[in-house]
């Protein structure tokens, strides 16, 4: 193997790692947090039964990292029997026509067993509940208090048992317990769009 081509090998392994430490670097960095309130706000549109959990998953329709999430709570249904109510709130932005939120994301939302798909244009209903994340899941009691926020993924776009997944498991087996659970959101932003785009969250 001469010099030439030897630098070239080192030249590509290089390359090859900094990208692999890259996107490692991206999968695991978390969204923002958010600040959801501890009781279910008076002032939002959004009805709430008050003898059924309700659960609400926040969503960018453009934003690839969030199928892993709507995958984990689909399979989440599975494993477990209480009466929840689930909306999913798809971010629209302004002049945009209701259809914009069509795609891979949304299909995938539309799938999940009982959820009830709501357009939320200029991301009024995520902002009512201070939430700025894709794939942010809230899960009031039946008594209206918050027992989890958070994701349901370890990084982005990763499928599999997660500690927010089994966080949420435990609390709506737990209805009468007062902890409220909280685990990091692996997503997108849902309001600063350009953010998202400039970061690769554009579904294909």
């Amino acid at each position: 193997m001469n010099k030439k081509t030897t630098l070239i090998l080192f030249a590509w392994g290089a390359a090859v790692f900094l990208l692999f430490g890259q996107l490692v670097t991206y999968s695991a960095q978390q969204g923002a947090a958010g600040l959801p309130p501890i009781y279910w706000p008076e002032e939002t549109t959004l009805k709430r039964q008050p003898d059924r959990w309700t659960i609400l998953i926040f969503v960018h329709p453009k934003c690839p990292c969030t199928k892993a999430a709507l995958s984990e709570y689909a399979r989440l249904q599975a494993l477990h029997n209480t009466s929840v109510d689930t909306s999913i709130a798809l971010f629209v932005p302004p002049d945009q026509d209701p259809r914009w939120a069509d795609g891979v994301i949304t299909k995938a939302a539309s799938r999940i067993k009982g959820v009830d798909l709501i357009n939320d244009p200029e991301a009024k209903i995520a902002k009512q509940f201070n939430i700025f994340t894709s794939g942010h899941v809230l899960a009031y009691r039946p008594d209206g208090s918050l027992a989890y926020s958070g994701g349901l993924t370890n990084s982005r776009g990763h499928e599999g048992l997660s500690q927010g997944t089994t966080a949420l498991l435990k609390a709506l087996k737990e209805p009468q317990s007062k902890h409220r659970a909280e685990y990091p959101v692996f997503g997108c932003p849902i309001v600063q769009e350009e953010i998202c785009l400039e970061r690769g969250c554009e579904a294909e």
